[in-house]
C-alpha cells in the first residue's frame, strides 16, 4: 500500500493490489468551516470566571501594539476605574494561526508575572497590578465535562 501526507496534514492510505508502481491519488477538496470568532467591540461586556468569583468588564477602547490587541475596560462594579484587559485566543482556535498562539502566551505571561509581583508584595502606582485572571464566562449554558475541561462553545476556556 501507499501512505502519503496531503495538504491538509492528514494521512491517506491507498491499497494497491496491482503493481508496486507509484499511483497518483486524486485530491478530494475538504472544506473546513471556521468557527465563529470572538467579536469584541467597544461596549461589550466580558465576564471573567475564577475559582472564587465572577467579575464583569465593559470594553471602553480597543488598542493594538502592532500585532496583539488589548483592551481598556472598566469593571462593571467600579465603572470609574480603567484596567488593561488581555483576552487570549479561544482554545478551539489555537491550532491554525501563530498569532493565536502568540496571543494565548501573552495572556499567560502577563498573568504569571503580575501574580508573582502580587505574591511578593511588589506594588507601586507606576507598576501594573493584577486585577483578576481566569477564563471567559461565555453566554448560554456551559456543558463542560469537568472543571478543567471545555464545552463546545467557541469561547469556552478562553483565558482573560
Amino acid at each position: 500500500g501507499d501512505t502519503s501526507l496531503n495538504d491538509n496534514g492528514t494521512f491517506r492510505f491507498q491499497q494497491s493490489t496491482m503493481s508496486p508502481e507509484i499511483v497518483e491519488v486524486q485530491e478530494e477538496s475538504t472544506k473546513i468551516e471556521p468557527e465563529p470568532s470572538m467579536k469584541l467591540e467597544v461596549g461589550s461586556v466580558l465576564w471573567l470566571e475564577d475559582s472564587n468569583f465572577q467579575k464583569g468588564y465593559q470594553i471602553n477602547e480597543i488598542l493594538t501594539n502592532g500585532t496583539l490587541p488589548y483592551h481598556i475596560a472598566s469593571p462593571v462594579d467600579d465603572a470609574g476605574k480603567s484596567v488593561f484587559l488581555y483576552v487570549g485566543s479561544p482554545p478551539s482556535q489555537l491550532e491554525p494561526a501563530w498569532e493565536d498562539m502568540n496571543l494565548w502566551y501573552q495572556v499567560q505571561r502577563q498573568t504569571k508575572i503580575l501574580s508573582i509581583m502580587k505574591q511578593r508584595g511588589l506594588s507601586s502606582k507606576y507598576l501594573p497590578q493584577l486585577h483578576g485572571s481566569g477564563r471567559i464566562l461565555h453566554p448560554g449554558q456551559c456543558q463542560k465535562p469537568s472543571s478543567g475541561g471545555r464545552c463546545d462553545h467557541p469561547w469556552c476556556g478562553t483565558p482573560i
